[in-house]
């Protein structure tokens, strides 16, 4: 039997998943692999608690730091303690390119093959996002050049991203591989219920995902705007707007939840700064909603300006004139747009494909001594 041992990201946890909702959706994958006849084990950086989670995973096993060691300790020695898993695998993959060298340095003790995938670049995101600034540039572009040498094939999760990597002239095209991001289209799938809400934002309430100016954007209109999500900015933002009773706010819900409200809502709009391959973006539009996006990297890979959503810049006037043109819009060119929305997820995002895409990846590592 193959096996494959995913390396999460370092500091991560199941139960960070679970509590900001995304376990369900993240663990679909691995559960589809085991369909195929792959064994899988999660090395997580989670404590004993992480092994509750093992009716859940069905079939997928547990390696977690349940000796209750130091993190720095752990993420030294994980090669060490997890070593019979490792050492008896196929192969060995990352979820993102942060502690892809913790793998790294495990696939190279047992002369393992990575797969180093990751959903955006994370030297980008540490020159571009606040959140990131904790980084140390010089060390992140280290590490990740050192993984990009000696990994065996880098998974990214768009063209773009695709072409970053190639123009940095260190990495051959023959390593890299597009695999994006998957869709539960039975899941997120429309459902004509009663609406509530004009317009629907789901995500961290950060900076770069420029909530801001969304708000500014409807703050003298009658839209009702749904805002679901937890993050540093939530508490001043729902103070200041506490007076405008056309703005409601819920935490983050798991996953599973969100269909419901994506189909009780008009337009879902996500003006972020930065993407990488937005999963909300691409669920939303297979439950076959109206999308209105930022023309930035991410985004604007995935939306056709008005004919499969549509595109907006970041600053408030646009957002606002774009929202404004959307809604005066003549219905049968929306529902045209919903249906290609749809349309275009099922085509290039279902679960099925892209577990496909995963399997022939796993080959091309692997062959001639595999059998997909």
């Amino acid at each position: 039997m193959n096996s494959l041992v995913l390396f999460f990201s370092k500091g991560v946890s199941l139960k960070d998943w679970d509590k900001t909702g995304i376990l369900t959706r993240e663990i679909q994958l691995y559960v589809g692999l085991l369909k195929h006849g792959w064994s899988v084990s999660f090395v997580t950086y989670g404590d004993k608690t992480d092994l509750f989670y093992k009716q859940q995973l069905k079939g997928v096993d547990i390696y977690c730091n349940k000796f209750g060691l130091p993190p720095k300790w752990y993420e030294s020695k994980v090669h060490l303690l997890h070593r019979k898993v490792i050492k008896n695998c196929s192969l060995i993959k990352t979820n993102q390119m942060f502690g892809a060298d913790i793998a790294l340095h495990a696939a190279k003790r047992y002369k393992k093959p990575l797969v180093n995938r990751m959903g955006y670049l994370l030297s980008d995101a540490v020159e571009k996002l606040p959140e990131f600034k904790h980084f140390e540039l010089n060390k992140v572009n280290k590490m990740q050049n050192n993984v990009f040498n000696k990994a065996d094939k880098i998974v990214v999760t768009t063209q773009q991203i695709f072409n970053r990597i190639k123009t940095r002239g260190n990495t051959s095209s023959d390593k890299l591989f597009i695999i994006p991001n998957y869709v539960d289209i039975k899941l997120f799938s429309p459902k004509h219920v009663n609406q509530k809400y004009d317009i629907l934002f789901i995500g961290r309430i950060s900076e770069q995902k420029n909530l801001i100016s969304l708000l500014k954007a409807i703050e003298n209109s009658n839209f009702k705007i749904l805002i679901i999500g937890n993050g540093l900015l939530k508490e001043n933002l729902v103070n200041k707007y506490s007076s405008n009773k056309n703005i409601s706010w819920l935490n983050a819900i798991p996953n599973y939840d969100i269909p419901k409200y994506m189909n009780q809502s008009k337009l879902f709009v996500l003006p972020s700064f930065y993407e990488g391959h937005p999963k909300i973006l691409i669920e939303a539009m297979s439950c076959g909603m109206v999308v209105l996006a930022s023309n930035v990297d991410g985004n604007n890979e995935i939306i056709q300006d008005g004919i499969n959503g549509f595109l907006c810049e970041l600053s408030v006037k646009s957002i606002e004139k774009k929202i404004n043109k959307i809604f005066i819009s003549n219905q049968n060119k929306l529902d045209k747009i919903k249906n290609a929305a749809r349309e275009f997820v099922v085509n290039q995002f279902s679960l099925d494909k892209i577990i496909d895409l995963e399997l022939k990846l796993y080959k091309s590592v692997l062959s001639p001594t595999i059998k997909s």
